[in-house]
């Protein structure tokens, strides 16, 4: 039995829990923390992951772009071991934080919220160069541990935890498309540091008087 499953629940139940309890700073904030100066967002990481089967350890090369801080594109590149290269391809989606800002549901404290706020579910298609059965689709789940809030350093600045399961697809079976047996789990750390990259939220509001 795969070991991912199993580790999945404790990581991200120690996670929430260290941030409940913590005492952290900025108080009475107002939930937005900064977010909405940008109306995208740019996140560059790195770092390392691990396959749960094979125990095998790589760098990790992660971009996205973010709306709103809610949904976006994501690209990420696994060299696991020497010869084998791994593409991930797809989108994210962190519903945690219009859902909690529009119903006033910030704590009050940043590091606490944009922890909270960070929880993302991750779609999209997973290709490996070496495999005979080289695409597949993954799944995953993210959460970002804040170091510098987007107030205080660009967008903000944190080391990212996340899972990652996928599931091979066989072109040479008789009905192509049909998943195999060949599923893999894996689980990263990164470093991530995001940059604005377009207009203020703000911004959208249309105006409200015409000019005379």
């Amino acid at each position: 039995m795969s070991r991912g499953p199993r580790l999945l629940a404790p990581c991200f139940a120690c996670v929430l829990a260290l941030a409940l309890s913590s005492r952290a700073t900025a108080q009475d904030g107002d939930g937005v923390y900064g977010r909405f100066d940008s109306t995208t967002s740019v996140v560059l990481a790195a770092g390392a992951s691990v396959d749960f089967e094979s125990g095998d350890v790589g760098a990790v090369v992660d971009a996205r772009v973010r709306i709103a801080e809610s949904f976006g594109l994501v690209g990420t590149l696994h060299t696991e071991h020497p010869g084998r290269v791994r593409f991930f391809t797809g989108l994210e989606l962190r519903p945690l934080f219009p859902a909690l800002f529009l119903q006033q549901m910030s704590t009050g404290r940043a590091y606490v919220d944009l922890l909270i706020q960070s929880l993302s579910v991750e779609l999209g298609l997973d290709v490996t160069a070496d495999r005979p059965v080289p695409l597949g689709f993954a799944w995953g789940l993210s959460i970002e541990i804040p170091i510098l809030t987007p107030e205080r350093f660009a967008h903000g600045l944190g080391i990212r935890l996340g899972v990652r399961h996928t599931r091979y697809f066989s072109d040479s079976r008789p009905n192509p498309g049909v998943a195999t047996d060949d599923t893999s789990w894996s689980g990263y750390a990164l470093l991530a540091i995001g940059f604005d990259a377009g207009q203020a939220v703000a911004n959208w509001e249309p105006p409200r008087h015409r000019d005379r």
